[in-house]
């Protein structure tokens, strides 16, 4: 028996976000078998809108999905033509996504589906100074939008 308390339940991160590109970041990667049989990749991505991170589940199955995965391989800079990826390279990339809201039906509440990867994000460095051997200057972050993670 599972016991548990309703009133402990805390507000979930499943609510969607409307229409538009986000910056993500993938949290997970599972090899797994669709219904139909054939190889599928299930990605974890966390979807960052301001102050908000809203999770979304982002398929790619073989060979239907093979658009998706070249997307992935553009925005990382790998070839797609090597028929192969190692998916857990792909945890912990962050992107720029364009994001679709699918509407709830009777079986199914609303969800956000990625429907692109526009590109990849680079890591923003924290400006640093060099040493004092060095010329005296700070190295500065790249000039890109602040991604909050």
């Amino acid at each position: 028996m599972f016991d548990f308390n309703p009133d402990d339940i805390e507000d979930s991160n499943f609510d969607c976000l409307p229409n538009g590109e986000y910056d993500c970041s993938v949290e997970g990667v599972t090899a797994k078998v669709s219904k139909a049989g054939n190889q599928m990749l299930e990605l974890q991505v966390n979807l960052y809108h301001g102050d908000r991170t809203v999770r979304c589940f982002d398929y790619v199955v073989n060979p239907s999905g093979l658009w998706k995965l070249k997307s992935i391989c553009r925005c990382c800079g790998w070839d797609f033509n090597d028929g192969k990826v190692d998916e857990q390279l792909i945890v912990g990339k962050r992107f720029r996504v364009k994001v679709k809201l699918i509407p709830a039906t009777e079986q199914y509440p609303e969800k956000n589906q990625i429907v692109r990867y526009v590109s990849a994000l680079k890591s923003t460095a924290v400006a640093t100074p060099t040493s004092p051997s060095e010329s005296g200057t700070i190295n500065e972050a790249p000039t890109e939008d602040v991604v909050p993670f």
